[in-house]
């Protein structure tokens, strides 16, 4: 019998689907794109809308964190590698929308001294902390009426995608419920 069939004959029926869910998780820690995609999603926390791949005015920018509380946009370009980040040099296209910009990258990609002011330079280390290694400077002064318009434009941008969203939960949510998976 080969090794695997002896591996799946120890495990109970059902724990299969454990263990790829365990192969699964490695794979999205080993992923640095996955990682930094899961690091920037806690950035935001609570008062914030995370937008992975945010398009804005036909510009397409890696992720955006828009903050509710203080209504800022704040943008972030995702480099995986430093020849990516050095052929890179549409920064300045996403001064209309954004209140602020950062790279992010694995810790050490990009080193601190390549990237100018107003750019600001977050690492995601290998267990999926942040380390600001330079704060970005502020593109846009939110008191101003015309920042004030391009922030409402933004969130009426991404109201649609948001009450999908929210839609998809509950039909979800319903679902679980039917199931017996979750109760009231």
């Amino acid at each position: 019998m080969p090794r695997q069939g002896l591996a799946q004959d120890r495990h109970a029926p059902g724990d299969e689907r454990v263990d790829q869910s365990s192969v699964a998780q490695a794979r999205a820690v080993s992923d640095p794109a996955v990682q930094i995609d899961a690091a920037l999603r806690r950035l935001g926390g609570y008062q914030s809308i995370y937008v992975p791949q945010f398009t804005f005015n036909g510009y397409r920018i890696d992720a955006a964190v828009i903050d509710l509380r203080t209504r800022w946009v704040r943008g972030f370009e995702i480099k995986l590698s430093r020849g990516d980040y050095r052929r890179d040099e549409k920064w300045t296209l996403y001064t209309t929308f954004c209140s602020s910009l950062s790279i992010v990258c694995p810790e050490g990609v990009v080193p601190a001294e390549e990237v100018q002011a107003p750019l600001g330079l977050l690492w995601v280390k290998a267990d999926g902390t942040l380390r600001w290694v330079k704060k970005p400077k502020r593109f846009q002064h939110r008191e101003s009426l015309a920042w004030l318009w391009t922030y409402v434009q933004v969130l009426e941008y991404q109201l649609p995608r948001l009450q999908y969203q929210a839609e998809e939960l509950r039909r979800q949510l319903r679902w679980m419920e039917a199931e017996g998976k979750v109760g009231r």
